[in-house]
């Protein structure tokens, strides 16, 4: 009986010690056995994420068809020329464009599947290990180093502020300033997504507001320019995790991470949060502009360095043109207002005010981040394509509208002083399309006839091309028997003013009032026309 009590305390003893040993290796094999499921995951994040070949740069646009167009007018031929581009844009980092709050912090766990293309990330919720992040600020040092037990959003933010908090107390009082790292592009829209890709934003990442922003677009009566600024306050960096598993709490099971992962939606974490602010202009214009017209115009408005010789060009750009301002704040919420910029550097002061630089009272709101996949810590990039047309027109005038007016007919001498003289005159104006006039009139010496004929006719601008008014005037007598005969010193006589397009402008205009005399300075017999020639 001694024996057995013997035997089973042994026994009991044993599986103690087992028990004991045991435990502790549990967790471990189960970590072994998490690393081991994602590490072997199959995908292409290439393919998830639709990635472009763009080569060694992140942009390439190439022409898939083009045709011209000309139009003639009475005055101008319009020229356009409608060219079909693909765009093709990768991007390392999504810019917020919609309400986020809760699914983006730094160290989040989110799916590395297609939902980042929207720009709306799916979270994944498991019980997380602690993690550590760092504040990229100037002088915060080790108050810039946190380490959260238990990474949520609401405990990451609460580290956050106290971070950011040290620094608005202790460095920035020793003087540390920390201005915004601005970063800018800008270009003609001619489709919202070609827009939103051109300046570093996707009409896919937006909703609401800010997808309305995007909206506008170039045609042949209007020319849409946007510009947007990334003005990146500080950034948040998640310590590069040890293992796939080291981001779980222990109790997280395998059977837990498949359920909410595998190839069609690896896990990824958020390695990184940029905060700051995004600020657009959208500048419109009716005038008949170029695409570089508009962009240095605006250029030039925001104080940027350009061509001085063409600063005329750019005020009168600006001042047919308007521009709105588009702040994106917290939670991608939209503020917007016009603005006026009339001369250089007019935008300035909003792109580079107080606004610009990190403060307690301006801390910033999340404008992007980057994402990288557990397994091999790849980062997540992510392409886009799209079609679009740019229809470029360019107008040439060809011709000017002129307005011709014969005003009057003076009878400076009557040939035979006796009585009122019996005229005749003949008004032949040749401009490509000839307009005559014949009339009798009658007037006594130094009697002035107004005539008021009115004549408009269009004068291609050919070089040597030319407007011609010719008088003719003959004068009819009596003799003393009263039969009418002609007399030879008005015997249609002619004059004519010529007004010749040279060197690309048209000759002998003055102020506009001409006047065609015939015998000018002969005592016995002159006459004289005058007309108005007006260039709309």
């Amino acid at each position: 009986m001694f024996s057995l009590r013997i035997l089973l305390a042994g026994l009991m003893a044993a599986i103690i010690v087992s028990c004991q040993q045991d435990s502790p290796l549990q967790p471990d094999k189960t970590a072994e056995n998490i690393d081991a499921y994602v590490e072997n995951l199959q995908y292409n994040s290439e393919q998830l994420l639709n990635v472009q070949p763009t080569g060694e740069s992140s942009q390439e646009r190439s022409v898939q068809a083009a045709d011209t167009t000309t139009e003639s007018g009475n005055t101008q031929s319009v020229t356009c020329i409608r060219t079909t581009y693909d765009l093709k844009q990768n991007f390392d980092d999504i810019a917020i464009l919609r309400p986020l709050a809760g699914i983006i912090w730094p160290g989040a766990l989110v799916k590395g599947n297609a939902s980042l293309m929207d720009g709306l990330p799916e979270p994944i919720s498991l019980p997380r290990a602690p993690m550590t992040f760092t504040v990229d600020l100037p002088g915060i040092g080790e108050a810039g180093v946190k380490s959260i037990a238990s990474p949520s959003n609401s405990t990451v933010q609460a580290a956050i502020d106290s971070a950011l908090e040290w620094w608005n107390a202790n460095a920035y009082q020793e003087g540390y300033v920390n201005p915004s790292s601005s970063s800018y592009r800008l270009a003609t829209s001619y489709s919202s997504q070609q827009m939103a890709l051109d300046v570093g934003l996707n009409v896919s990442w937006a909703t609401g507001d800010v997808a309305a922003q995007f909206s506008y677009t170039s045609n042949e009566q209007k020319k849409v320019m946007m510009a947007a600024y990334k003005q990146a306050f500080y950034s948040i960096d998640m310590d590069t995790p040890e293992s796939p598993s080291s981001v779980f709490d222990p109790s997280v099971s395998l059977e837990q991470v498949k359920a909410v992962m595998d190839g069609d939606a690896p896990p990824a974490y958020i390695s990184s949060v940029v905060y700051g602010r995004i600020i657009m202009f959208r500048m419109e214009t009716t005038l008949s502009v170029t695409s570089s017209e508009l962009e240095s115009s605006f250029r030039y408005a925001a104080g940027y360095s350009v061509d001085i010789t063409l600063e005329a060009r750019y005020k009168k750009i600006l001042q047919n043109s308007t521009i709105e301002v588009v702040t994106l704040g917290g939670n991608a919420a939209v503020a917007s207002e016009a603005v006026s910029a009339r001369n250089a550097g007019d935008l300035e002061k909003i792109i580079k005010g107080d606004n610009a630089v990190y403060s307690r009272s301006n801390p910033g709101v999340p404008i992007a981040y980057t994402v990288r996949y557990l397994k091999d810590h790849a980062l997540a990039r992510l392409g886009y394509t799209t079609e679009y047309t740019a229809t470029v027109c360019q107008s040439t005038k060809t011709a000017d509208i002129f307005d011709v007016t014969i005003k009057s007919f003076k009878a400076i001498k009557d040939c035979d002083s006796i009585g009122e003289g019996d005229f005749e005159i003949w008004v032949t104006i040749s401009a490509g399309n000839k307009k005559f006039h014949k009339s009798s009139i009658s007037a006594k010496s130094g009697q002035s006839i107004s005539l008021n004929w009115d004549h408009s006719f269009v004068a291609n601008l050919k070089e040597g091309n030319y407007i011609k008014v010719t008088f003719t005037c003959k004068e009819w007598d009596k003799d003393v028997l009263g039969n009418r005969f002609g007399d030879s010193r008005m015997n249609k006589k002619s004059g004519s003013i010529r007004h010749e397009f040279r060197n690309s402008v048209w000759t002998n205009l003055g102020n506009g009032t001409k006047t065609i005399t015939l015998n000018p300075g002969h005592n016995a017999c002159s006459t004289s026309l005058t007309y108005t020639i007006k260039k709309r």
